[in-house]
């Protein structure tokens, strides 16, 4: 005689399928209690009076960067901008092609108080030209600045010429060339009522 068949759960009938190991993954009561610590439902988070605001633990967010691209000239210092809040406090860092550089490592390199902010001196800026960016980093995090690529450029002469008076009858069109001296950025020219040309190069 066969052995009387156990009834099976109907599908919907709100039988667990889980094994028993999955089942007790969440004791009994758990989210009642959950619900009591936080105050019940929709009950406000409450931050205590003696906590103060300044205790709140924050990653790195930067408040300021290098540019892209800065150019400078012989008597210009490199100034690349780095600042970031947060708490703890962010340590700085810098790297140079892709490689870490120390401030200090050179006389002429410091960064400024206070932040990352990175100072070269004018008389290092042809040797340490190249790309940098900047890490502000805590216990929560990092927080990296775009690539900024320093251009050390020399003072910009005009190309030697010799410059012949133009002649023209009155009311007459007249064309004067114009050939600034070749720059990493796209020089402004301006024209004035005495037919003068000058060239004024931006740093970006």
């Amino acid at each position: 005689m066969s052995a009387p068949r156990q009834p099976q759960p109907r599908a919907g009938s709100g039988a667990s399928r889980l094994p028993p190991a999955a089942a007790m993954a969440l004791p009994r009561g758990l989210g009642l209690l959950l619900l009591l610590a936080l105050g019940g439902p929709g009950a406000a988070i409450t931050i205590p009076p003696e906590y103060g605001a300044h205790e709140l633990l924050q990653p790195p967010e930067l408040r300021e960067q290098p540019p892209e691209q800065l150019v400078v000239f012989p008597s210009d210092d490199v100034v690349l901008k780095c600042a970031a809040s947060g708490n703890p406090p962010p340590q700085y860092r810098w790297t140079r092609e892709d490689e870490p550089f120390v401030p200090g490592s050179d006389p002429g390199v410091t960064t400024a108080p206070g932040s990352g902010t990175l100072v070269i001196n004018a008389s290092l800026a042809g040797r340490l030209q190249g790309r940098y960016r900047c890490y502000a980093a805590n216990a929560l995090g990092t927080a990296v600045s775009p690539e900024a690529r320093v251009i050390a450029e020399n003072t910009p002469q005009w190309p030697k010429e010799k410059v012949t008076p133009v002649e023209v009858e009155e009311g007459d069109a007249v064309v004067l060339p114009c050939d600034p001296p070749r720059a990493p950025c796209p020089p402004r020219s301006t024209g004035s009522t005495a037919a003068s040309c000058t060239s004024r190069r931006t740093s970006g």
